[in-house]
């Protein structure tokens, strides 16, 4: 019955592999070509945590729906998403600032 919460699973790695990517990015961009702005980075950042904030809130109502234990890795990729939302915006604006 765990299957369901798999379907989960490959939007949680899509939105880990997309904010891993802006990250490096931040760090590693040249100056020479401006493709991430502020608001870029800010509006990829927080939709990439609304969508996942979403999803941990639909499988909870499954799990709770269908009398079943949540999923665990997706609470952990849950929190990986958010770390890297809050990170991608922090490192943008203090690699800015210096």
């Amino acid at each position: 019955m765990h299957e369901i919460f798999d379907y989960f699973r490959p939007i949680y790695i899509s939105l880990v592999i997309i904010l891993t990517i802006l990250l490096v990015n931040i760090i590693f961009k040249k100056n020479r070509l401006e493709l991430f702005n502020g608001f870029v980075i800010t509006a990829i950042s927080l939709i990439s945590l609304i969508a996942s904030i979403y999803m941990t809130y639909q499988i909870g109502i499954f799990a709770d729906e269908l009398s079943m234990g949540g999923d665990p890795v997706s609470v952990y990729m849950f929190i990986i998403i958010a770390l890297l939302s809050i990170i991608n915006i922090v490192a943008y604006f203090y690699k800015k600032r210096s």
